[in-house]
C-alpha cells in the first residue's frame, strides 16, 4: 500500500515527481529479489518519459515571459529612440534578450531533461508504449494488487485537483494497481468544473469505477466525541466554576449542535477551541465563562462574518436595556430586532437561524439590576468582560480574573489582602480592582468581616483619585459600597456595628470609617427608614466616639499633620467632639511656616465644572473661608501669606496659595464665599 497525500507538496510539477516516486519505491520493496528492483527501474523510465513533457512545458514559461518583457521594453525605449534607430535595436535587442533568456532557462530545463533521459539510457530506446507494456506485464507477475491511497484532495487547489486526476486517468489501465480516492465530493466536483468548463460529476463518474459515501456519524456518536473532549477542559474546577447545565443545555440543542454535522467538523472546531482555552488562563484563572467562550469559537469556526462583526457592536450588545435614554420596551425591541438581523444578515443562509439563537442567549436584555451577576459569571454581555474574548490578553487598564480570585481567596487575611492590594496600587490598578470588587459585594462571607473591611479601612487613606468627571463615582465611594452592601448580608444591626467597631479599632485607617460613618450620620439627618440604613442612631454614636478617639491619637503621634485627608479629619473632628480640640490643634500647628502651608493645602478645594462650549471638565481649585475660619482667623493667615516667601513653591502650594487669596480677595469685594467658581462665568 502507498499512502500518497497531494497536499503535502507545493507545487504542481512535484505533485508528479512525488506520485511516480511514491509508486517507484512501493514496488521496489515488494520484495528484495531482482525482479522486484527491475519492475521499479521500468516504472521509473515510464515516469521520465511522462515527466519530459511536463519540464517542457513549465520550461517554455519563463522564456515566453521573457519574450513578452522584449517586447514591453522595446515599446517603451520608442519613445526615445530616433525612428531609424528602431530596426535595428528591435532585431539585435530581441536576440540579445532571447539568448540570455534561453541560456537562463535551459540551464534548469537540462538539468530536469538529463535526469530523465538518463533514466532512458539505462534501457535501450523504446517508446511510451513498449515502456508501459513492459511495466504492465511486471506488475501482473504481483501476489497481491498495490493499492494507493489518495487522501485530503478537497484541499487542493483546482489546478492541484487537475493534476492528481491527469496522472490517474493516465495510469488508470495498469494491473495490479488499484486507486482509493478520498474527498469531499462537492468541493472536487466544483474544482474539477473549472477545469473541464462542464460538468465536474460526470466528469468524476468517467474516472471513478466504484464510488462509495462515508456513512453519516450518527448525531449522538458525533455529540459524543464532542462532549467527551469538553469534558477534559471542564475537568478542572477553574473552568467548570460559572458552567451552568441549563443554560449550556438550551444554548447547545437551539444554537450549537446543527454546526457539528460530520467529525472534521467536530475536529476543526476542537483544535480552535483548545487554543484559546490555554490562553485564557494565564495565572490559574480562568478569566471568560467556559460556555460564551465555546459559544462564541462556534461562531469564530462556522460564522466568521457574524464574529468578526461583534467587536464593533460592542455598545450596542452590552448596553442595558434601562439606561438608553427613557426609550419604552417596544421601540427597544425594535432596535434589538434591527440589531440582531444586521448581525446575522453575515451568517451563511442556512445556518443564519442558529446563529440569531446564539447571539440571543449570548447577550439577553441586560438591566442594570443584573450586571453584577453577569461580571460575576464573567458573561460577554457584560461591557468589563467583553474585549476579553476578542483579545489575546486582558485589556489594557483592566484587571485579570487571577488577580480578582487572588483578593477574593485572602478576604478572611487582614495582612495578605493588604498586600494584595498594594500589589494593585503599585500597578496603577487598585481603583479599577475596587470597582470590579463591587460585583462582589455580597457574595464574600461574614465569617471574613473583621478582617475583610479592616483591610478596606488600611488602604482607604491613601485611594487613588479614580476618573476625572462631574459624575465618575470616586474610588473611596466604591470601597464604602462594597461594605454597605456586604454588611446588608447580615440582618442583625448589633452584628453590623461589631463588626464595624472591631474592624476601626484594628485599622489604621481613617479616612475611609469616617467617610463611613458621615454618611450614615447623613442618612440619619435625612430622617431615612430604618430598613434604608445600615446602622440605628445608637450605633452611629457609638462609632462616632471611636474614631473621634483614633483621630485624638492621630494629633498627638504626628500621623494627623501629614494625613493626605487633613481637611477632612479637622471638620470630622470638630463636627463630633466640638470646635475647640481641632482649632488649639491647628493654631499650634500654624505656629510655624510650614504647617501653615500645610493647613492651606488641606483646606483648598477641587470642583469640576463644564460650560456649554468645553468638550472636557474642567478643574476649579477654591478655598472657603467659612471653613478656615472655624479653626484660625483668615486675616491672620492672609496677612502671614503677605510676609511669607517659601522657596521653590510645588504645584499644590502653589494652588493652595492662590486659591486662598482669591477667596479672600472675594470676602474683601463683598462677594459671598459659597460656589466661588461661578466668578469663572459672566452673569446673567
Amino acid at each position: 500500500m502507498v499512502e500518497f497525500n497531494p497536499w503535502q507538496w507545493a507545487a504542481q510539477d512535484q505533485l508528479a515527481d512525488a506520485f511516480f516516486r511514491e509508486i517507484a519505491l512501493a514496488l521496489g520493496k515488494e520484495d528484495e529479489t531482482k525482479v522486484a528492483k527491475q519492475r521499479a527501474e521500468r516504472f521509473s523510465a515510464y515516469a521520465a518519459y511522462l515527466k519530459v513533457g511536463s519540464h517542457i512545458a513549465t520550461g517554455i514559461r519563463p522564456l515566453l515571459a521573457s519574450a513578452f518583457a522584449v517586447a514591453g521594453v522595446l515599446g517603451l525605449g520608442g519613445s526615445f529612440i530616433a525612428p531609424w534607430m528602431k530596426p535595428y535595436l528591435a532585431v539585435g535587442g530581441s536576440l540579445f534578450l532571447c539568448l540570455a533568456a534561453f541560456i537562463a532557462w535551459s540551464s534548469d530545463f537540462a538539468e530536469k531533461a538529463a535526469t530523465a533521459f538518463s533514466s532512458l539510457q539505462k534501457l535501450k530506446e523504446k517508446n511510451l508504449q513498449e515502456r508501459k507494456g513492459e511495466v504492465a506485464g511486471l506488475l501482473r507477475q504481483l501476489k497481491s494488487p498495490l493499492l494507493v491511497v489518495i487522501d485530503d484532495l478537497d484541499r487542493l487547489t483546482a489546478d492541484e485537483v487537475r493534476v492528481v486526476f491527469q496522472l490517474i486517468k493516465a495510469n488508470a489501465d495498469f494491473p495490479n494497481l488499484v486507486y482509493l480516492t478520498l474527498f469531499q465530493r462537492d468541493v472536487v466536483e466544483q474544482n474539477l468544473e473549472k477545469w473541464t468548463c462542464g460538468s465536474g460529476k460526470d466528469f468524476l463518474e468517467k474516472i471513478v469505477q466504484v464510488g462509495f459515501d462515508v456513512p453519516q456519524v450518527e448525531q449522538s456518536k458525533l455529540q459524543g466525541v464532542l462532549f467527551a473532549r469538553l469534558d477534559e477542559i471542564l475537568a478542572d474546577p477553574k473552568f467548570s466554576k460559572n458552567f451552568k447545565p441549563s443554560r449550556w443545555a438550551n444554548l447547545f440543542t437551539s444554537g450549537l449542535a446543527p454546526y457539528f454535522q460530520t467529525l472534521r467538523d467536530v475536529y476543526r472546531y476542537l483544535g480552535v477551541l483548545d487554543v484559546r482555552v490555554a490562553g485564557m488562563a494565564p495565572r490559574g484563572s480562568f478569566e471568560v465563562n467556559p460556555i460564551d467562550l465555546i459559544a462564541l469559537e462556534v461562531l469564530r469556526v462556522f460564522e466568521p462574518g457574524v464574529f468578526h462583526l461583534l467587536p464593533r457592536n460592542k455598545e450596542r450588545l452590552t448596553r442595558p436595556y434601562d439606561a438608553r435614554g427613557g426609550k419604552n420596551i417596544s421601540e427597544i425591541e425594535r432596535e434589538e430586532k434591527l440589531r440582531l438581523d444586521s448581525l446575522t444578515a453575515a451568517a451563511h443562509k442556512e445556518s443564519r437561524a442558529h446563529a440569531e439563537e446564539i447571539l440571543k442567549q449570548l447577550f439577553p436584555k441586560v438591566s442594570t439590576g443584573n450586571q453584577d451577576q453577569y461580571y460575576r459569571e464573567l458573561r460577554v454581555c457584560h461591557p468589563d468582560v467583553f474585549d476579553r474574548y476578542f483579545l489575546l490578553s486582558i485589556p489594557e487598564g483592566d484587571i485579570s480574573q487571577a488577580h480578582l480570585d487572588s483578593l477574593l481567596a485572602s478576604t478572611g487575611n487582614r495582612d495578605a489582602l493588604v498586600s494584595r492590594f498594594n500589589e494593585l496600587r503599585e500597578k496603577g490598578l487598585l481603583a479599577v480592582a475596587l470597582d470590579r470588587l463591587e460585583a462582589y459585594k455580597q457574595k464574600v462571607s461574614l465569617a471574613d468581616a473583621v478582617p475583610f473591611i479592616a483591610a478596606l479601612f488600611d488602604i482607604g487613606d491613601d485611594l487613588p483619585e479614580g476618573q476625572p468627571g462631574m459624575f465618575a463615582i470616586p474610588t473611596w465611594m466604591h470601597a464604602s459600597r462594597i461594605i454597605r452592601w456586604y454588611l446588608k448580608e447580615e440582618p442583625d444591626i448589633t452584628k453590623r456595628r461589631s463588626y464595624l467597631a472591631e474592624a476601626m479599632k484594628i485599622s489604621q485607617g481613617l479616612y475611609l470609617p469616617v467617610m463611613k460613618v458621615a454618611i450614615e450620620t447623613d442618612s440619619q439627618k435625612e430622617g431615612r427608614t430604618q430598613s434604608e440604613r445600615l446602622l440605628d442612631d445608637t450605633s452611629v454614636d457609638d462609632l462616632k466616639q471611636i474614631l473621634v478617639e483614633k483621630i485624638r491619637k492621630a494629633a498627638e503621634s504626628g500621623r494627623l499633620a501629614a494625613h493626605p485627608q487633613l481637611g477632612t479629619l479637622l471638620g470630622v473632628w470638630a463636627e463630633w467632639a466640638g470646635p475647640d480640640e481641632p482649632k488649639s490643634w491647628v493654631e499650634n500647628f500654624t505656629q510655624t511656616d510650614e504647617g501653615l502651608v500645610v493647613f492651606l493645602e488641606a483646606m483648598t478645594e477641587k470642583a469640576t465644572s463644564a460650560g456649554s462650549d468645553d468638550s472636557l471638565p474642567r478643574e476649579i481649585w477654591y478655598t472657603q473661608l467659612k471653613i478656615i475660619e472655624r479653626f484660625i482667623d483668615p486675616e491672620v493667615v492672609a496677612s502671614r501669606l503677605e510676609k511669607l516667601k517659601p522657596q521653590s513653591p510645588n504645584e499644590s502650594q502653589i494652588r493652595a496659595f492662590k486659591a486662598f487669596q482669591e477667596a479672600i480677595g472675594r470676602r474683601r469685594s463683598g462677594k459671598p464665599d459659597g460656589k466661588p467658581w461661578r466668578d469663572w462665568y459672566p452673569e446673567g
